[in-house]
Formats: C-alpha cells, sequence, structure tokens
C-alpha cells in the first residue's frame, strides 16, 4: 500500500510494530539451503510483473511441466479425474448451477461434479490456498463474478476470459534468495518512510491513516478510537497453522517430478494439508544438488515433528522426517482469515460503519483477496481512486 500511494503522489509514513518489515513473510538461509515461513511464491499477474519491473527485481519462474497431485483414494495421485467421471460432468454443464444465500464453494459444484469428487479434488485444490474445507468457504467470497450464470458453462467461460486478460500467462514465481527479496526491494524503495520498531500508534484527527494488519490487531489499535468497528474485526475469524521445512538426502518418490501434494480436508486423522516440492518448484532452494527440500503445512497449530511423521506414514511415503539434515517448524496462531459466510457479512457491516468514519481506512486480505496478487490490486486501485478524489 505505501509503494502504490508513493507512486501515486502521496506523502507516507509507515509505522512498523515489528523490527523487521514483512510481516509472515521471511527466509533463513540455513547451511543447506532457505527456509520460507510462509507464502513460498508469488503467483502472478500484470500487475505483479510491473511492479517488479519498477523495483528492478530479478524473478525466478516455477518449472514448468510439473504435476500437482492430490490425496485420492488413500494414495497420492496426479489422475484427478477418469473418462467415467468425465462424461457426466460434460452433459450437467448446461446445467444452471445453484443460487443460495450464504452457499458455500461445496453447494455451488456438488450438482455438477458430485460428493467424491467436490470433497477430494476441489476441496483439496481450495484448502492450498484458503486452508478451509469447500463446505466452509463462502462461495461468493472466491469467486467474485460479474453476472448470475444461467450455466455452469457460462460460468467457467468468464473464469477463463478473466485469466486470459493477462498479456503475460500467469505463473508462480519466486527470487535467488527467497521472498525476502521481495520484501527487500520494497523496503528500499519506502526506505525514509517506514519507522521499525515501533510499537505505539497514535491516530490524529488530522491525519488520514490506513491500519494495514490483520483485523485481530487492527480490532486492538481502533479500540478506544472507533469501539463499533473494533468489535466487528474482533470477530473475523483466522485459522491457526504450521509449516515445517525438511531438507534431505532421501527424496520423497511419490512428489519426484511435482509441485507437492494435496491433502483433502475429508481426511480428519491427518494433519498436513499439504506438502510443497520445494526444490522442484524452484532453482536453488538447497546447497546441493543431492538435497531435496519439502514443506509440509499443517492444521495442527504448534505442531512437533512427530506429528508430521505419523502423517507421512499414513500417507505411506518413503520418507523419514528423523534422517534429514534440517527440519524447523514455524507456527502462526493467526495465519489466514477464514473466507466463511460469517466473515462475509462482518465485512459488509465494516463497510458502512467505515463509510460514516472519515481519515480511516482498513487494508488486508480479511478484506477481499487473500494473496499477495490480489492484495497489490487492491492497493494499486485504492491508489488510484485517492488520486481521483484528492484531485
Amino acid at each position: 500500500m505505501g509503494y502504490h500511494l508513493k507512486k501515486a503522489g502521496f506523502k507516507v509514513k509507515i509505522i512498523e510494530r515489528e523490527s523487521r518489515a514483512g510481516g509472515k513473510i521471511q527466509t533463513t538461509q540455513t547451511p543447506f539451503g532457505m527456509q520460507e515461513h510462509a507464502a513460498n511464491a508469488l503467483f502472478s499477474d500484470d500487475a505483479i510483473y510491473e511492479l517488479l519491473a519498477d523495483l528492478k527485481i530479478d524473478f525466478i519462474e516455477a518449472n514448468s511441466g510439473l504435476k500437482k497431485k492430490v490425496f485420492k483414494n488413500n494414495m497420492i495421485t496426479h489422475k484427478l479425474i477418469n473418462v467415467f467421471q468425465l462424461m457426466p460432468m460434460l452433459f450437467k454443464l448446461f446445467r444452471k448451477p445453484p443460487v443460495k444465500k450464504d452457499q458455500s464453494v461445496f453447494d455451488f459444484f456438488f450438482p455438477l461434479v458430485g460428493k467424491k469428487f467436490a470433497e477430494e479434488v476441489i476441496s483439496g485444490a481450495l484448502v492450498g490456498v484458503y486452508a478451509m474445507d469447500a463446505k466452509d468457504l463462502h462461495f461468493h467470497s472466491i469467486f467474485k463474478m460479474n453476472k448470475v450464470h444461467n450455466t455452469y458453462l457460462s460460468f467457467f467461460r468468464e473464469i477463463i476470459k478473466k485469466k486470459r486478460s493477462n498479456k503475460k500467462k500467469p505463473s508462480s514465481i519466486s527470487f535467488k534468495n527467497g521472498m525476502e527479496d521481495f520484501i527487500f526491494a520494497l523496503k528500499n524503495y519506502l526506505e525514509p518512510e517506514i519507522t521499525l520498531s515501533e510499537n505505539y500508534l497514535e491516530i490524529k484527527e488530522d491525519e488520514n491513516s490506513m491500519i494495514c494488519t490483520d483485523a485481530k490487531n487492527a480490532s486492538s489499535l481502533l479500540a478506544n478510537y472507533l469501539p463499533a468497528i473494533s468489535l466487528l474485526l474482533k470477530e473475523v475469524e483466522y485459522t491457526s497453522t504450521s509449516t515445517t521445512t525438511v531438507i534431505s538426502s532421501h527424496e520423497i518418490k511419490d512428489l519426484n517430478k511435482s509441485f507437492g501434494a494435496l491433502i483433502p480436508p475429508k481426511n480428519k486423522d491427518i494433519k498436513t494439508q499439504g506438502i510443497l516440492n520445494n526444490s522442484a518448484i524452484f532453482p536453488g532452494r538447497t546447497k546441493s544438488s543431492n538435497l531435496s527440500s519439502y514443506t509440509f503445512i499443517s492444521k495442527n497449530f504448534k505442531n512437533d515433528l512427530s506429528v508430521i511423521d505419523q502423517d507421512a506414514k499414513k500417507l505411506e511415503l518413503d520418507f523419514s522426517l528423523w534422517k534429514a539434515e534440517y527440519k524447523n517448524t514455524i507456527n502462526w496462531e493467526v495465519a489466514l482469515p477464514k473466507y466463511n459466510s460469517k466473515r462475509f457479512h462482518i465485512i459488509q457491516e465494516l463497510k458502512t460503519e467505515l463509510s460514516k468514519t472519515e481519515g480511516i481506512a482498513l487494508f488486508g486480505n480479511y478484506l477481499n483477496g487473500i494473496s499477495i496478487r490480489e492484495i497489490n490490486l487492491m492497493a494499486k486501485d485504492f491508489s488510484k481512486e485517492l488520486k481521483l478524489v484528492s484531485h
């Protein structure tokens, strides 16, 4: 947000509570390779490429041709659908999708693909982005459609049209020294405007303030100044999660030549939600070509390594965590906002309350757009609107 406001000609000052910029995005360099604490990549669009070009930062695209795997029918596979499942779905494309108040993503896709496919494949895919079951994901929060669709086919056409609107093909990208290269580039651009390790934010009547943090911290900051907004923010729910990076001379053969694997939420006894095959996705993730790097993303907050080892056995992976050269867990009590119907209605109320208040704006991935790509677009659009208003 600071970057786009500065580009638009506004004077900004950034008050950062921590001793470093970047929030959850952080890269640790170890003797065996790098560990990403949270996001391991940016999913690009034209606005991201434009941002990186302006910051003069080189990036690395994910290796092409890698398979995306899912834990399906008690095995890790890239075969998500067979011809016998596909044929009935093709005929159902001409059906009208359900239109229900507060319907979930599962509710929307169930008539098209059936219960098993929705639970295993659709939930499996979305858990990698939202860390939630499709049965709990609010459909209209995930898919912001321009119109009500009369058929599933029309719905998919709009999705494809949006993807094709980018001049350059979107891909997963990272950087030579990991995601922190991206943070350093932004920080260097904004260096004079950033104050680090500042624990106190005074909201002044004569200053425009933008609260760029998660809903929980925003609630705390606004408790005395805007109590009604503070109470709404307090109600936004978050997932708790942990990321465990393992660097080992032993390769997980089931994940060979793949991005990794996603574990559908219906597997209740497995805490792992997904496994990233870091060294296959991007070059240079390990110090030696003999080493492989994996990140286990778990819904078990404050995860211990024994849980990961137990999950590896349940997934029948030929892999022992205890023989790895490096292993480390990062815990996040407040990880990702839950994109459920409760959040959707809270945001509607927040917009109403904020419309009555001058000089305060909120910015964060709990509002509308969970990814860095969407956050960047929201910041860019906001700065443009603000510039028009100020003129």
